[in-house]
């Protein structure tokens, strides 16, 4: 049945004018179909911005089919920054059904292959995340609201798990606290005491933030070699602005505000003040000394 209906699909992709690729996963688990039980999903990438078309669920040959329509350059900034995490899932269990120009086979390498330069863009996003959540758990907590402190400690912990697990070279998926439980049992531990330790709800989430300053802020400095190596490449000062810029190329929506602030006060980057008129800017640039690790691998 199948060597029946993936031409019949690969031959109506080549008449479609906005179809750039196709992926095909066969019995897809019920989780990957949102609860909609297939016997095939068929990841449509389109080279227009936004798909006309977005699902559609038909029979082939006693066969259910599902179709769903991503545009290929929101897939390319969604996998970077998590904002589909099903699309992760069926990339890394499907095969190209149709890519005459190999966009598809560039999407599924960075997924299944993780390149260092997207392992250092990633983690720097998530590391960005990271660090909203620390400082906005610390304030709520400060305020002595509880339960919203406990919700950002949370979206903390998963943080740093994604982070770990791409350390270990590795691409987060859905199943993330699987992933955390092998790669790094430690931060496994951290997340079971934050649901059910025998401290206070508040004496938990201290120990948390206690526990990232210590594991993750320590290492700024590689988990945000992203940022040091574009200041790295090229001399000079950049503005806030610019280094937005430079990490949103491809569609993401990043602030690296926190991130650039913190590596100030760890003494990675300089911060210069440039006066013009009334309005003054702030510039950063790396270190005079250098850092150590910066061009990485």
């Amino acid at each position: 049945m199948r060597d029946q209906i993936y031409p019949e699909i690969k031959k109506e992709m080549e008449h479609h004018s906005a179809a750039i690729g196709a992926l095909a996963i066969p019995s897809p688990p019920a989780h990957l179909t949102a609860l909609e039980p297939v016997d095939l999903l068929v990841l449509v990438f389109s080279k227009e911005a936004k798909p006309a078309e977005k699902a559609a669920v038909y029979c082939s040959r006693s066969w259910r089919v599902k179709t769903v329509w991503v545009s290929l350059s929101h897939a390319f900034a969604s996998i970077i920054a998590d904002e589909h995490p099903d699309l992760v899932e069926w990339i890394l269990n499907g095969e190209i059904l149709y890519d005459p120009e190999r966009k598809v086979k560039e999407l599924t390498h960075i997924v299944r292959q993780f390149p260092t330069e997207y392992r250092m863009k990633k983690m720097c996003i998530e590391l960005c995340g990271l660090l909203d959540g620390y400082q906005r758990s610390r304030w709520h907590l400060k305020l002595g609201e509880g339960m919203d402190a406990y919700y950002f400690i949370q979206e903390m912990l998963r943080r740093w798990g994604r982070l770990a697990v791409m350390e270990a070279g590795e691409f987060p998926r859905q199943d993330l606290w699987n992933q955390v439980r092998q790669l790094h049992p430690g931060i496994h531990k951290w997340y079971q005491e934050l649901a059910s330790g025998g401290e206070s709800p508040e004496q938990r989430i201290r120990l948390v933030l206690l526990a990232v300053e210590y594991a993750v802020l320590s290492k700024l400095e590689w988990y945000g070699r992203y940022v040091l190596n574009l200041l790295h490449q090229q001399k000079g000062m950049w503005s806030l602005r610019e280094l937005n810029q430079q990490i949103g190329s491809e569609g993401l929506v990043v602030d690296l505000s926190l991130l650039v602030e913190e590596m100030v006060k760890r003494s990675l980057v300089e911060e210069i003040t440039l006066q013009q008129d009334r309005m003054s800017e702030q510039r950063y640039r790396l270190m005079t000394f250098g850092v150590r690790g910066a061009k990485g691998s």
